[in-house]
């Protein structure tokens, strides 16, 4: 429901807090599912300014019985994946809401 979208971006607009939105297709998902779901969400981050990070290329190119047993949740290697793609794909959301982070030991 994208009402709570909006919810969750007013939340962050009154505290002055910036949003992301990282999109994770369900692994169990058609193509066509995961495509619709990748469009929908991408458009209302498009018109309502949030920086939009879409992990499915690289999260849907692995074997499912890697990256989820349930074809819901991630296992520990889902989790380091969607978590290698969101440091590959930083520049979306620090270059949209100027928040940078440092690596711890960086």
């Amino acid at each position: 429901n994208l009402k709570l979208y909006g919810e969750a971006k007013a939340f962050c607009d009154e505290r002055h807090t910036p949003m992301g939105l990282v999109y994770i297709p369900f692994p169990g998902w058609t193509k066509e599912q995961i495509a619709s779901a990748e469009k929908t969400l991408g458009d209302w981050a498009q018109q309502n300014q949030v920086p939009f990070v879409d992990v499915t290329e690289r999260y849907c190119g692995e074997p499912l019985g890697k990256i989820s047993k349930d074809g819901f949740h991630p296992t520990p290697y889902g989790d380091e994946v969607i978590a290698e793609e969101l440091v590959r794909q930083w520049h979306v959301i620090d270059g949209a809401t100027g928040f940078s982070a440092t690596r711890a030991g960086g």
